[in-house]
């Protein structure tokens, strides 16, 4: 997506202007809000990817270890792999933590910025407010 779509026909017949600020799930993303009704359309590919990624959270994985020599080897389902953008050379932080062990994302923990790996160049980052 080059352009951006200024507006685009509302359901209720007016038209609804494009805005980058639209709150989604406790994120701010872009698309469309008609001033006459309020109706709000989201960005399709950057709702979905909260969607899933709501989803995941919710989740509780039970991972198996394979032994690849003298290394574990811990193998991360493609869902989260995909929503943290994780990849075959990506450095994850391994501490030990009251009850368990904990893996860093290189995500910072303040601000989330999370980048949309299958979206055009423009319209690829969100941020997250907690």
């Amino acid at each position: 997506m080059d352009k951006k779509i200024s507006w685009m026909s509302c359901v209720c017949g007016k038209k609804a202007y494009y805005e980058e600020n639209l709150r989604f799930n406790g994120y701010s993303i872009d698309g469309w809000k008609c001033k006459h009704c309020g109706e709000e359309y989201f960005n399709p590919g950057k709702a979905e990817f909260i969607l899933l990624l709501n989803k995941i959270k919710k989740k509780k994985y039970n991972l198996k270890l394979n032994r690849v020599r003298s290394n574990l080897i811990l193998r991360i389902p493609k869902e989260i792999s995909t929503v943290l953008n994780l990849s075959d050379s990506t450095i994850l932080q391994v501490s030990l933590e009251k009850g368990g062990i904990l893996l860093t994302s290189p995500l910072p923990s303040e601000t989330k910025t999370l980048d949309f790996p299958y979206l055009p160049s423009d319209t690829k980052t969100m941020t997250h407010s907690k």
